[in-house]
Formats: C-alpha cells, structure tokens, sequence
C-alpha cells in the first residue's frame, strides 16, 4: 500500500491505485467536500484539521486522530507527501 498524503487541494491523485490509500490533511481536507473527484481506494481525514475547517467529510472517508494517523503511516509501505 502506498499512502498519499495530501495537503494540497489542487494535488494529482492520478498516481493513486485501489490498493493505495489517501489521507486528507490541512488544506487537503477540502477534497471531502467533493468525494466524486477523489479516487476509488481508502479514504482518511485529519480529525483536527476538519474540525479547523468546519468540515464534515462524505461518506466513506475515515476520520483519524494524530495517533491513528501514525500508525496507518507505519503501515504503509511507502508514503508520498502530494
């Protein structure tokens, strides 16, 4: 699994395969406001940087607090910053 991080609203995620997993992440969280633009694979969300944002991801996109955040990035095999 790669893990993509996204900061960025505006990133690529054309790299991204069902495999992977994409994390949502400062400005990147304004991406779940728009699910259909996000690829098919496992989404996450910064809890923290969410609720800065008053956002409230769609369906289907996880919500992770710092320490989940870690770990799911221990997991991966490798982690791309996007």
């Amino acid at each position: 699994m790669v893990l993509f991080q996204v900061i960025n609203p505006s990133a690529s995620l054309s790299l991204v395969s069902p495999d992977d997993a994409v994390f949502l992440r400062q400005d990147g969280v304004y991406l779940a406001l728009q699910p259909e633009s996000l690829p098919a694979c496992r989404l996450y969300i910064s809890a923290q940087d969410a609720a800065d944002r008053q956002i409230s991801p769609a369906t289907g996109i996880t919500v992770l607090d710092d320490q989940q955040w870690v770990a799911l990035c221990l997991a991966a095999a490798t982690v791309m910053l996007c």
